[in-house]
């Protein structure tokens, strides 16, 4: 599954009982992002994942939307 929205956050979310895995985020049109792109994740309670991109200084403008793509599996 995959989640568009604004840099500053991004939440995907797995139907319950399903773990997310295999976490990918890319800009908003699906291409990769620039190598100086600093992109943090974290989990939303058992069956979700957050992105964001945290700029720094000197760091590159964040793009204008990015793509978190997460894969639901049922461990089996």
């Amino acid at each position: 599954m995959a989640a568009t929205g604004a840099p500053s956050g991004v939440v995907a979310i797995c139907p319950d009982g399903i773990t997310p895995t295999d976490v990918r985020v890319t800009n908003g049109d699906g291409t990769p992002l620039g190598p100086d792109q600093r992109v943090r994740t974290t989990a939303v309670g058992s069956t979700g994942v957050g992105a964001w991109i945290a700029p720094y200084q000197g760091s590159p403008p964040p793009p204008a939307a990015i793509r978190l793509t997460v894969t639901c599996t049922d461990g089996s």
